[in-house]
């Protein structure tokens, strides 16, 4: 059963990461590298407005919806959503992080982006992992078939996000009848009601980690906006970061159906027997595929995506062993998510988050737009490394164990 769920959606999440390769693809020969750091920067102030969307719709919806009265959570989210989708935006902009013209497109599609969001988070928490595979392939294939019509009509960034949004709101009305065929096979929750304060109390504490982890990602493209000032650099920039960290979905498809079994199953030495198998593959597989993409010369990377991505392959090389390492260390996270154990994961998002801030920022100005790669890689390591300790000291799983991460292709279940 679960190397049946695993296989399809690796599968599916395979497509995820062609389909992210293919729109990143379209957005440069499109729009070139200026154009594309337009869009690095459109789509991280998107995920900014989710960080707060995801307080109630977020990882630690998988965790509340199985301890609170589900119409609880489900309408406390909507509500949080539509007013992060519209305040934040504007915050972005008096912040003179976002471009004036943008701002109602950030809106519209930052509201539509989490209620998409929700209906996988929802389809997860209730294991219904086929429905999940289908409507996240849907939502795939359909995307890049849209961007690429819109754009081969009209190559502007208003067209491509005009494409982000009409592709939104038409998956979240399919998504609509996925969890309606989902209902008719769904008990109906019995848990306790919770008030909206409570839940944004402890739901807060679980994303803390995850708005870090966001600034640990992206604090470069915003270091390079406002510091360095220089939006074709922020395209091939962040054009190496899509190409590196395209290796996250291995832990992404790999967490999905572990993390509803930490999350509800109260055998602990059956679960941290299946958080080391599942991170021992992650590490493996991340490898792998970093390894390959190192392999592709530079010279291939400009003919796919176009010749104003030179200097693309020194970057990756930069940030290449901190993703792999973070790629390991992300089915760790993710057990202490499933276990309620937010705090952790504050932590080291936190650690990782300050101490490359501190070291690597006074030597920008020498080091310029790769002291800023450094500081990334330097960051996927620290946060990586804490996550092993935190790890070690709460399930006492060996050093040897956690640095020597056994060969696995597939986890042993």
């Amino acid at each position: 059963m679960h190397k049946k769920t695993l296989i399809s959606t690796f599968v599916v999440r395979f497509i995820l990461a062609l389909n992210t390769f293919g729109i990143f693809i379209l957005s440069s020969r499109y729009l070139g590298a200026d154009g594309r750091g337009t869009i690095s920067l459109f789509i991280a102030n998107v995920t900014i407005v989710q960080l707060f969307s995801e307080v109630i719709f977020g990882s630690g919806y998988i965790y509340f919806i199985h301890q609170y009265s589900k119409k609880d959570i489900i309408t406390y989210g909507f509500i949080l959503s539509t007013l992060a989708g519209i305040l934040v935006p504007l915050i972005l902009y008096v912040t003179g992080l976002h471009p004036a013209g943008l701002v109602t497109d950030l809106i519209i599609n930052s509201i539509l982006f989490a209620w998409v969001n929700w209906i996988g988070l929802h389809l997860r928490a209730h294991k219904k992992f086929a429905f999940y595979n289908a409507f996240y392939l849907f939502l795939s294939v359909f995307q890049l078939t849209l961007i690429w019509l819109m754009l081969e009509q009209k190559a502007t960034i208003q067209q491509y996000i005009n494409g982000l949004q009409i592709h939104l709101a038409i998956c979240f009305a399919v998504g609509l009848l996925f969890l309606w065929a989902v209902s008719k096979h769904t008990v109906q929750s019995t848990h306790a009601p919770v008030h909206w304060f409570e839940l944004i109390k402890k739901s807060i504490i679980s994303q803390y980690s995850n708005w870090l982890f966001f600034l640990n990602t992206r604090i470069s493209y915003y270091l390079i906006y406002v510091y360095i000032k220089d939006n074709t650099l922020l395209g091939i920039y962040s054009a190496a970061s899509i190409l590196t960290e395209a290796v996250w979905i291995i832990p992404l498809a790999l967490a999905t159906p572990l993390y509803p079994i930490i999350s509800s199953d109260p055998d602990k030495e059956k679960t941290v027997q299946l958080t080391n198998e599942y991170a021992y593959a992650s590490f493996w597989l991340s490898l792998a595929a970093t390894v390959l993409l190192l392999l592709v010369p530079e010279a291939v990377m400009e003919f796919v995506i176009g010749k104003d991505f030179t200097g693309l392959h020194s970057f990756i090389l930069v940030l290449a062993a901190g993703t792999v390492i973070l790629s390991y260390a992300k089915i760790y996270w993710n057990y202490f998510q499933g276990m309620g154990l937010f705090k952790i994961n504050a932590k080291a998002t936190l650690i990782s988050f300050v101490v490359p801030l501190l070291l690597f920022v006074p030597f920008i100005p020498m080091l310029g737009v790769y002291g800023i790669a450094f500081m990334s890689c330097c960051s996927y390591l620290v946060y990586s490394f804490v996550l092993m300790y935190y790890y070690h000291k709460e399930t006492h799983t060996s050093w040897k164990a956690l640095l020597l991460p056994g060969f696995r292709l597939f986890p042993n279940v």
